[in-house]
């Protein structure tokens, strides 16, 4: 390639410059053909990132059943006092209850039920959003959606090791919690089976760890990857359940 520069400098002629260019192409093509090499091989071991939907997930095996489209509003619990015993809300939590119990009202929707979990702080904004959303009832605490360690992250989280026995304990109630609050309904109204129910909507005020469980659980993505996932207080994650068995978030 030096030489033929060279010639190029000394006497720009047509054969010096097609020596040129024949030389850069042989030269792409052997750079071209090791990336191709190297993209192939991190393909073949990189693991499958899709995979076949189960549209049996809820233990429902018919994809075409008629059903109401499901609309389930996880929202994460207000800020609150973390070295406190009872963990209850601050002030800034219980105005960031109130500013998303306002937006959610504003939605216009109408909304079947409020559930929580037991623990103090999700207790309280359900509490404060139920205040904004006058008419909609409120389930009993669920301590089956307290927080938790649903699965051991991948990967390890350096500040965050829990003991095998906790995550034995955890894991199976966060997974029991899944099914209860994503999961279809039944199918169409039988004195009128052509028609398609309305849409449900139901609110669940939780906690951070099992609202990551349930949006990997529901698009049939690897669980241990909760951990990879920010959640901030008051936030909103919406999962739509499909009549057929399909998931959206």
């Amino acid at each position: 390639v030096d030489d033929t520069v060279d010639d190029i400098a000394k006497n720009p002629s047509g054969d010096a410059l097609a020596r040129m260019a024949r030389l850069l192409v042989r030269a792409g093509a052997a750079v071209g053909a090791a990336s191709g090499a190297y993209a192939l091989t991190r393909l073949a071991d990189a693991p499958a990132l899709t995979s076949h939907w189960d549209f049996a997930w809820d233990g429902h095996s018919d994809g075409s059943r008629k059903g109401p489209m499901r609309h389930i509003i996880l929202v994460r619990h207000g800020q609150y006092h973390m070295e406190s015993n009872q963990q209850g809300l601050t002030e800034l939590g219980r105005q960031q209850a109130r500013l998303v119990g306002m937006r959610l009202a504003s939605w216009g929707v109408e909304f079947k039920g409020i559930h929580c979990s037991g623990m103090l702080r999700a207790r309280q904004t359900a509490e404060i959003i139920g205040s904004c959303l006058p008419g909609v009832p409120q389930s009993k605490p669920d301590a089956s959606l307290n927080e938790g360690c649903p699965i051991l992250p991948e990967p390890p989280a350096d500040d965050y090791r829990p003991s095998p026995s906790v995550v034995a304990s955890d894991g199976p109630r966060i997974e029991s919690a899944f099914r209860k609050y994503i999961s279809r309904k039944p199918g169409a109204d039988p004195a009128r089976p052509w028609m398609h129910p309305a849409d449900e909507w139901e609110i669940v005020v939780c906690h951070a760890n099992v609202i990551r469980y349930f949006f990997l659980r529901s698009l049939q993505l690897s669980p241990d990857a909760w951990n990879r996932i920010a959640t901030r207080h008051t936030g909103i994650t919406h999962i739509i359940v499909h009549p057929d068995g399909r998931c959206y978030c």
